[in-house]
């Protein structure tokens, strides 16, 4: 990269324009490999997601009701295993976050600070839970 800059370009010289300017930006394609697997990914769900949208449109109308009925039976075991998730990142908060800090994901400097938020995480995963995944109408039901 030092090679392509033009030698001309010293200091106290004026700046005569894009020859005196480094080469591309490296790390454009270095940033799409690092996006690839979750392009990847999404594209993955999005194909699993038409495969069962279209077997669902494909089935007769009582079947179709006994998915509907099946599925929202099973709905409580998304919700427990998202209530066991947020109490795995509760419970593992300085694992994640000393991995985080290998990742680069977290700064030396704000180390000590990001631990400091365990309890801070844990109220907004809480309200969380109760907004998203257990949600109002539900809840109305159990205190009911």
């Amino acid at each position: 990269m030092k090679d392509e800059l033009d030698v001309g370009a010293v200091v106290g010289q004026p700046h005569t324009g894009a020859a005196d300017m480094p080469a591309a930006n490296v790390d454009g394609p270095r940033r799409l490999r690092r996006w690839w697997t979750w392009i990847a990914y999404g594209a993955l769900l999005a194909s699993v997601a038409a495969i069962v949208m279209v077997s669902l449109l494909a089935l007769p109308p009582d079947a179709l009701l006994r998915a509907m009925a099946w599925l929202r039976g099973a709905s409580h075991l998304g919700v427990l295993l998202q209530i066991a998730l947020c109490a795995w990142i509760i419970a593992r908060w300085s694992r994640l976050i000393a991995w985080a800090r290998r990742r680069g994901l977290v700064t030396k400097a704000e180390h000590r600070d990001v631990l400091a938020m365990r309890w801070r995480a844990a109220a907004l995963l809480g309200a969380y839970l109760l907004a998203v995944p257990i949600g109002p109408a539900r809840l109305l039901v159990l205190f009911a």
